[in-house]
């Protein structure tokens, strides 16, 4: 560690700074690489290389941090500042933070966000650490300088991985390989001081959500009743089944005629009903993604010029098809999701009917099932 003298993160040497010069040359760097001399004075030994971690495999726990993902690939530095803050148990917007951090289309650096954090109540500083032992020892959270280009939360190390929860894609565990490649070093510690105060409140994205599918609630009413109707030639299909094994098959009765009148009248009914369905949410996804594009471009005539300044066309341009996914997840998406629900629900009790031993293991392999989807969807992560 390079120890800080004079005003904190501000002196730094010309050879520092001509080291920082060659290795964003050499390296992508659009978030607080152009600024992180700001934070450790002197030149750093392997001219701002990664620095190579004596990793000795510590067990040292976690500390488990809230999950907030970025929307624009410079605002990482505002995220992982709510990150800390919101562990803390401070709820701040993220558009208030990176205005807080100076945040711009070339995003933020790691001076800003020390004064930012120090602005909420937070004592904060920058430190240098070489090695993952020294690191530990630093108060958790804390945010890492990452690849020389992103910042990510530090949560803390287990037995053959460390766990961060990056911005990017949330929270997850690196290999300490990965780690000591991106790993720059630069650590800022932050820890709730005498002025920090908890509270604030994020805005419920369930109340968001539902306000919107309020203005057409009668139509995701009927959608909705047409889809679970949509179950009921699902469940005579087994019905049917049973009847031609059981009468048709073993010649007991004259029952083929009026099997295949039903079966008939199963299809008929099923096509008219997925006809009516799809008109119906189709009408739901077009009148949200209307009034959803209604609501953004009013609200972007409100902003700010500074909100488009430092935002790309293509952010903008990103935001206004976010519309349209968002309309079709609570048109057919959500009303899919209730219906399988339900689905789900009617053939259990069917099959606890016929044999609850066998219904028991079915919900036990489905158990089983998305516990390891899971585990390998984080693994993936």
């Amino acid at each position: 560690m390079i120890a800080m003298t004079r005003s904190p993160m501000t002196d730094t040497g010309s050879l520092f700074r001509r080291a920082a010069l060659e290795q964003r040359a050499q390296a992508p760097a659009h978030d607080a690489a152009a600024e992180v001399t700001a934070l450790v004075p002197g030149a750093l030994s392997g001219w701002l290389a990664p620095a190579r971690l004596a990793l000795r495999r510590p067990h040292a726990g976690r500390t488990r941090t809230p999950t907030r993902l970025q929307m624009e690939a410079a605002e990482c530095g505002a995220v992982a500042l709510w990150i800390v803050l919101a562990s803390f148990g401070r709820r701040v917007p993220v558009d208030e933070l990176r205005v807080a951090c100076g945040v711009s289309r070339d995003g933020c650096n790691a001076l800003n966000l020390v004064r930012a954090a120090r602005a909420y109540g937070l004592e904060a500083r920058g430190l240098r650490r070489e090695t993952l032992e020294q690191l530990l020892a630093v108060p958790r959270p804390s945010i890492l300088f990452w690849n020389f280009n992103h910042f990510v939360v530090f949560e803390g190390a287990g037995h053959d991985c460390v766990f961060i929860n990056d911005p990017a894609t949330g929270p997850r565990a690196v290999g300490l390989d990965e780690f000591d490649r991106a790993f720059t070093g630069v650590v800022l510690q932050m820890q709730p001081g005498p002025d920090f105060r908890s509270g604030g409140r994020e805005p419920s994205l369930v109340r968001t959500l539902a306000n919107r599918l309020w203005s057409a609630k009668w139509t995701a009413l009927a959608g909705l009743i047409a889809s679970l109707l949509l179950l009921v030639p699902g469940v005579l299909t087994p019905l049917f089944l049973q009847v031609f094994v059981d009468e048709v098959l073993a010649a007991t009765s004259d029952a083929l005629a009026a099997l295949l009148a039903g079966m008939a009248l199963a299809l008929a009914a099923r096509a008219l009903l997925v006809w009516g369905q799809r008109r119906l949410l189709l009408a739901l996804e077009t009148g949200l993604a209307l009034d959803s594009a209604r609501d953004f471009m009013r609200h972007a005539l409100s902003l700010p010029l500074r909100f488009f300044d430092q935002r790309s066309a293509g952010d903008l341009a990103y935001r206004v098809r976010l519309n349209e996914r968002l309309a079709q997840a609570l048109s057919a998406d959500l009303v899919n999701g209730a219906v399988n629900l339900a689905l789900f629900a009617v053939y259990t009790l069917l099959m606890l009917q016929y044999d609850p031993a066998l219904t028991a293991i079915s919900l036990g392999l489905a158990l089983a099932s998305l516990l390891l989807l899971r585990d390998v969807a984080r693994r993936q992560e």
